[in-house]
């Protein structure tokens, strides 16, 4: 008999998270790329496409290295976390398959035929659009392919301008095209059962890899070199311009990838905290001090930056940005001190390197914020999409105690009202956490008066912002 790959009791999982913490569980079920373990680890902190590497299994004293598991769903059940991961394909060859001997015995040929027929029973209707978009983009392709040959004839400073000024005028055209087929693949995903997704993702990325990650945005994306989805460099993909990439066709797929509407969410996202950051500062200079502000999971800060260079209110401001990367807090502090010097400002930034984890272990001993003083504004931009209910109950409690009186906490969430949500998941192992209106209202902090919350969103309806006014003392 061969090690099938089933549900098996005995089987241990150990991985490190991108927060550098010592991942161990116990496997409850394993089928094929997708693995569920139990841990009960009571300091974990996982969030959503959040990869654990390096991956590994322990079976009966033997390790299997698995590479790398990215985390697709984490629940607390009330004593252990019960968490999903994502594992490579083909992650097992030549790890738990039968020997040569074996594997010529009728019942592996039997096993072999029925994972088969598992891709051959994919909904013809998912195959036919998968095919669709594998036609029009490898077509797309050779035609730009073409494009590029004949500007071979120009000096390299006028195929340049030229091949700028092209791709530009394909922008709305080839967005316009993609969508057709985009939005029908996600109107036939979104029917799929659960058992059905591991085949239909397989084949979508069989098909549709080697055409979408030439994009150095679907490629970063996927990869996730620091270890989490949406670091602080997709972010800065998603603000500056989408034409980037080695070729005319890698650009147009970057240009769809960044028309989408979480990355247009996005944009508007900052938009609004800028908004939210003159709104608040003007509000506490009226007292003839500073506002201070608080932002956890600060990324590139792009809103501080735009505060800035917008306006001379943000001398009236002084920040603690948060972040567990020191990658990510080294560049937000060389571009917001360059943004400073440039502008003149003399707002006062302090950068903390920390991880949730570590702020709420730190807020059970002592919740008061650091240096005593309560904070104006506190917002957490992006960080929810990753978390659980339990966890951003937590942060935003903890939060609202932060508050000095008449302040204000801003949490944001995406929301799936616009299709998108297969396609990031089957192409990019980009997972997230959403939530509807009442399921952010639900956030509140338990100390907070219902009629001192409200949740608006953004333009395209994918952003939520769940914002809490403190009352005045």
């Amino acid at each position: 008999m061969s090690q099938g790959i089933t549900t098996i009791e005995p089987w241990q999982v150990a991985g490190r998270s991108a927060h550098g913490q010592e991942v161990r569980g116990t496997v409850s079920h394993l089928g094929g790329t997708r693995l569920v373990f139990e841990t009960g680890d009571p300091h974990l902190t996982l969030q959503l496409s959040e990869v654990l590497e390096p991956f590994r299994l322990s079976i009966n004293g033997r390790e299997i290295p698995a590479g790398r598991a990215v985390v697709t769903s984490a629940v607390h059940n009330g004593s252990a976390w019960v968490c999903e991961v994502a594992l490579p394909e083909n992650w097992f060859e030549g790890k738990l398959g039968p020997s040569p001997e074996e594997a010529t015995q009728p019942l592996h040929f039997d096993e072999f035929l029925r994972q088969w027929q598992k891709l051959y029973s994919l909904r013809p209707e998912y195959k036919i659009v998968l095919s669709d978009l594998h036609n029009l983009l490898t077509h797309l392709r050779l035609w730009l392919e073409e494009v590029e040959l004949g500007l071979k004839r120009f000096k390299p400073e006028e195929q340049a301008r030229r091949a700028q000024g092209f791709i530009e005028t394909l922008d709305e055209p080839v967005v316009k095209a993609v969508n057709v087929l985009h939005e029908r693949f996600e109107e036939i995903t979104a029917r799929l059962t659960p058992e059905e997704h591991p085949a239909h993702q397989s084949l979508c990325r069989r098909l549709l890899h080697p055409l979408f990650l030439c994009s150095p945005f679907g490629h970063r994306t996927y990869v996730k070199p620091l270890g989490y989805a949406g670091d602080y460099e997709m972010v800065n993909m998603i603000m500056r311009s989408p034409y980037e990439g080695p070729s005319l066709y890698a650009q147009a797929v970057n240009v769809w990838l960044l028309r989408q509407y979480p990355s247009q969410a996005h944009r508007n996202r900052i938009r609004f905290l800028t908004d939210k950051l003159v709104q608040e500062t003007a509000r506490v200079s009226l007292q003839k001090r500073a506002a201070r502000i608080f932002n956890l999971g600060c990324g590139p800060a792009h809103e501080i930056q735009k505060f800035l260079q917008e306006s001379a209110l943000s001398d009236w401001a002084e920040f603690t940005l948060l972040d567990f990367n020191q990658e990510t807090i080294t560049h937000a502090q060389q571009v917001l001190e360059r943004a400073r010097e440039n502008h003149q400002r003399e707002c006062r930034i302090q950068y903390v390197k920390k991880s949730v984890m570590s702020l709420l272990k730190e807020a059970g001993k002592n919740s008061a914020p650091e240096g005593g003083k309560g904070y104006d504004l506190v917002y957490c931009a992006g960080l929810f999409d990753y978390l659980p209910d339990r966890t951003c109950q937590q942060l935003m409690n903890l939060f609202y105690q932060w508050l000095a009186p008449g302040g204000l906490v801003v949490a944001t969430n995406v929301f799936p009202c616009q299709p998108f949500r297969h396609m990031l998941e089957y192409l990019l192992d980009w997972r997230l956490i959403y939530r509807d209106p009442r399921q952010m209202l639900a956030l509140k902090p338990s100390a907070a008066p219902l009629d001192t919350a409200r949740v608006v969103s953004d333009v395209t309806g994918t952003n939520l912002m769940l914002e809490v006014r403190k009352p005045d003392a």
